[in-house]
């Protein structure tokens, strides 16, 4: 277990180094560590282990995306992983805000 977190730790960095990359829209193959510890933690997020942890926010939350929207008279559905990307980027905004105002 401890080996896991270790590579999701450094995981976490190698995002956190390069996401700015990601959010001006970089060709990939500059940001190629970045995504692909995006997508390694995206799965951490998407699993069913931490699914039976998340708070009832994130659970009602996750509800009521997953029953989709209606686009042009069809039913179009979210997927998992983009629930799962979402959730990664709301960690981050928490984490990388309160960091800094701790220091404020």
């Amino acid at each position: 277990k401890q080996d896991s977190q270790q590579r999701q730790l450094a995981n976490l960095r190698a995002f956190e180094k390069d996401v700015g990359l990601l959010m001006v829209g970089a060709p990939p193959l500059l940001a190629r560590s970045c995504i692909q510890a995006r997508d390694a933690l995206e799965a951490v997020f998407n699993s069913q282990e931490v699914r039976a942890t998340e708070s009832d926010f994130l659970r009602q939350r996750r509800a009521i995306i997953s029953q989709g929207y209606e686009k042009n008279g069809t039913l179009q559905r979210i997927a998992d992983t983009a629930i799962a990307r979402a959730n990664l980027g709301i960690f981050l905004a928490s984490v990388g805000n309160s960091i800094q105002a701790i220091f404020w």
